[in-house]
């Protein structure tokens, strides 16, 4: 883990605690590859090539972590890391 990965660990960590006393949840989502537009032919084979089992995201594939996430339906989900890319850490 690198310096600033663990600073972030240990705030994120600090933060969680100090908003679970008031019904706040803290989670963070990455997402892998998303299809935003911006990505080229060439950042599209890139990435095929790195990690070929991986379907690019669609924005509607986030936002619908998210709408779960501050729903009440997930009011005990909190301090998790939600990887949705598989396998895509090296990107």
């Amino acid at each position: 883990m690198t310096g600033v990965s663990r600073r972030a660990g240990i705030g994120f960590a600090i933060t969680r605690r100090l908003l679970a006393d008031r019904g706040i949840t803290v989670n963070c989502i990455k997402p892998g590859p998303v299809d935003t537009g911006w990505a080229t032919d060439a950042a599209r084979a890139a990435v095929a090539a790195m990690v070929p089992a991986v379907r690019w995201g669609q924005p509607d594939d986030v936002a619908k972590l998210v709408s779960w996430l501050v729903s009440d339906e997930a009011e005990r989900i909190t301090g998790q890391v939600h990887d949705m890319g598989r396998d895509t850490d090296h990107l």
